[in-house]
């Protein structure tokens, strides 16, 4: 956990993949024993936003 007492927090999140931008300013925050769902067709995109996250 953050000084901000968030669990998770992502401020402002870009990612450009081979020159095409496939998420623009996401922003958003998870308290302590809250759950993340990600909803959307099959692909890469998930898993690609997931390790954003964590990079």
């Amino acid at each position: 956990m953050n000084e901000s007492g968030y669990a998770v927090e992502v401020k402002h999140l870009d990612k450009v993949i081979k020159h095409r931008q496939i998420l623009s300013d996401v922003s958003f925050t998870l308290k302590p024993g809250r759950i993340l769902g990600l909803l959307g067709q099959m692909g890469p995109a998930r898993r690609l936003q997931c390790e954003s996250w964590c990079s």
